[in-house]
C-alpha cells in the first residue's frame, strides 16, 4: 500500500508540471467510447485482405508529417472543414496503397485538427504502421507535421479520449503507449507531440494521467 501511494504521489507531481490537473480521476474501465467516423462516412476505398491480429498489447502514435496550414485550420464551415479533413485522410490511404503497395491505410485510427476521429483499418486486423512491431499494436495517427507545428488542443483532447478508451477496452497498460520514434530512428510523431525528455509534451502528459487514473482506480482486495 505504501509503495503504491508513493507511486501515485510521484505521478501526481509529474502531472502537475505536465498539464493542468484533471477535474476528476476516471478509472479506465469507465472510459466512454468516443465518436468515430466510419470508413463509409469518409468514403474509404475498399481494402485488400488483411490478416487478423493477435490480442493488442500496445499503442503506437504517429503523425502524417503533412503540414496542416493555418488557413485550413481556420475554415469556418463544417462542410468545408470536413472536406479538407477527408482529403487529408485519403492522402494517407493513397500513400499506403498506391505508393507503398499496402492493403489499406496502415493506421487503425486517424485524428484531424478539429478532433474528429476516423476509422482506419479494422482494429482486429494487423496494422501496417511500425515496421517490425505491428503485431499486437494499435496504430493511431494525428493529421499534421508536429516536427514543424503544434497539435491543436482539440486534437490532443481527442487523442486522450481515444487512448483512454483503447487502453480500457483492450486491457493495455498506459505505459505501453509510445511514439513511433521509440521503435525506429524517425522524427515521427514530432517533438511537439511527443518528447520523452519533456513531461509537458502532449503524449507524455496524456500517458502520465492515464497511469494515475489506473493507479487510482479501486482494486479488489484493497482496503
Amino acid at each position: 500500500m505504501k509503495s503504491r501511494a508513493r507511486r501515485v504521489a510521484a505521478l501526481l507531481g509529474l502531472l502537475a508540471v505536465a498539464c493542468p490537473p484533471p477535474s476528476a480521476a476516471i478509472p479506465p474501465k469507465s472510459a466512454l467510447k468516443p465518436f468515430i467516423h466510419t470508413r463509409t462516412e469518409w468514403r474509404a476505398e475498399s481494402a485488400k485482405r488483411i490478416p487478423l491480429d493477435e490480442a493488442k498489447n500496445r499503442i503506437v502514435v504517429h503523425h502524417t508529417a503533412n503540414i496542416v496550414t493555418g488557413a485550413v485550420k481556420a475554415i469556418a464551415t463544417n462542410k468545408a472543414s470536413w472536406k479538407a479533413a477527408v482529403a487529408h485522410v485519403h492522402q494517407a490511404q493513397d500513400l499506403h496503397k498506391r505508393v507503398r503497395g499496402w492493403s489499406d491505410v496502415g493506421y487503425h485510427y486517424m485524428i484531424d485538427w478539429k478532433g474528429r476521429i476516423f476509422q482506419g483499418r479494422p482494429v482486429d486486423r494487423l496494422g501496417a504502421h511500425t515496421e517490425g512491431n505491428n503485431r499486437g499494436s494499435i496504430g493511431v495517427v494525428l493529421l499534421g507535421d508536429f516536427s514543424r507545428q503544434r497539435p491543436p488542443l482539440e486534437q490532443v483532447a481527442s487523442l486522450k479520449t481515444l487512448l483512454r478508451w483503447l487502453t480500457a477496452v483492450h486491457g493495455i497498460s498506459p505505459e505501453n503507449i509510445q511514439g513511433h520514434h521509440q521503435y525506429k530512428s524517425t522524427l515521427c510523431p514530432g517533438k511537439s507531440l511527443d518528447d520523452p525528455q519533456d513531461p509537458r509534451s502532449p503524449l507524455r502528459a496524456i500517458q502520465a494521467q492515464l497511469i494515475i487514473e489506473g493507479l487510482a482506480a479501486p482494486r479488489a482486495g484493497w482496503k
